[in-house]
């Protein structure tokens, strides 16, 4: 991992105590992120004050692309953000963990099949963190997995916007992606 991405990823973990009281969906959808610069923006909730609504949001506003890493995916608001751009033409590209989306009957990657939702690939090995890229230059993260009842353990999801960091974690993405395999339903 590189030194911006680390050194990024050190501040926002600092700022997430101080940011923790102001609520990351109230944030994104008034478009008052905190903005040490003119290039870069981040804010950090804790997942209980409806930091999945925050991400559905930002996948509803996506102007071109989506790309989902992710352990556990089984918030609905998510699933269904994520259907609304594939839908709108969005590209939209998804790479889930082994482990916890064998069965696609039982799980997201049924959905995510079923309904079509852009290119689905699964990890040659165990997923820990969950991230997307927005429009290349949006990045969002937590550690706990994207499913409801995570929602509710006291865990924390961070935002950042700066087109340096979302071209990094782009190539992130792409090096994940070469070592996946499609899903199959």
């Amino acid at each position: 991992m590189s030194r911006l991405v680390r050194w990024i990823f050190a501040l926002l973990a600092g700022t997430a105590c101080v940011l923790g009281g102001i609520s990351l969906s109230m944030l994104v959808a008034d478009r008052q992120l905190t903005k040490p610069s003119k290039d870069f923006a981040f804010a950090a909730d804790l997942l209980e004050h409806d930091g999945y609504g925050a991400l559905a949001r930002l996948i509803g506003g996506a102007r071109s692309e989506v790309l989902i890493s992710a352990r556990q995916l089984t918030s609905r608001a998510v699933l269904d953000a994520l259907k609304a751009a594939s839908d709108r033409g969005i590209t939209v590209r998804i790479i889930l963990d082994p482990g916890s989306n064998p069965d696609p009957a039982a799980s997201a990657l049924g959905f995510l099949m079923q309904n079509h939702v852009g290119r689905v690939l699964i990890s040659s090995r165990p997923l820990y963190d969950q991230f997307a890229v927005i429009d290349r230059e949006t990045i969002v993260t937590t550690a706990a997995p994207w499913s409801a009842v995570a929602a509710r353990d006291l865990a924390s999801i961070v935002l950042l916007r700066h087109r340096g960091a979302g071209a990094i974690m782009r190539k992130h993405f792409d090096i994940l992606a070469g070592d996946a395999r499609p899903a199959h339903g």
